[in-house]
């Protein structure tokens, strides 16, 4: 029973990261804050976080908020997000920030950087960051 109760947990847990790492992006012309997650796939602080973090942004993207994932991973994900970000006209505001586990958010119209949060806060506290940026 275990065994079973194990593989279940396991499965799930990989179905949620997998879910998070392909959120579907709102449309760009829609969007007023962009969400810029910077992740890895070696990072102890997105596997521990990157689920409730999806979990909680996936609802304010009917509201205006867009995600875009950065995957610092390797010099090969690195330079693909890069490339993405430059399309999106984000690159600027968040090419310093290498730190993984971390959101970085941008406003959609200017895309100056509006500030950056961890993914390790509580669903609470980064609810309460996506709304500051979305209602500002």
């Amino acid at each position: 029973m275990k065994k079973t109760t194990t593989i279940a947990l396991l499965v799930m847990l990989f179905l949620s990261v997998k879910t998070f790492a392909q959120m579907p992006m709102a449309d760009m012309s829609k969007a007023k804050v962009i969400a810029v997650v910077n992740k890895a796939s070696w990072c102890p602080v997105c596997k521990a976080h990157g689920q409730n973090a999806g979990m909680v942004m996936m609802p304010y993207m009917k509201q205006g908020l867009a995600v875009l994932m950065n995957d610092l991973s390797d010099k090969t994900t690195t330079a693909a997000s890069a490339k993405d970000l430059k399309s999106a006209g984000v690159y600027p505001a968040v090419k310093g920030v290498k730190e993984t586990g971390v959101v970085i958010f941008v406003d959609a119209k200017t895309h100056k950087k509006l500030g950056q949060t961890t993914i390790a806060i509580s669903d609470d506290d980064l609810k309460k960051e996506i709304e500051k940026y979305l209602n500002s």
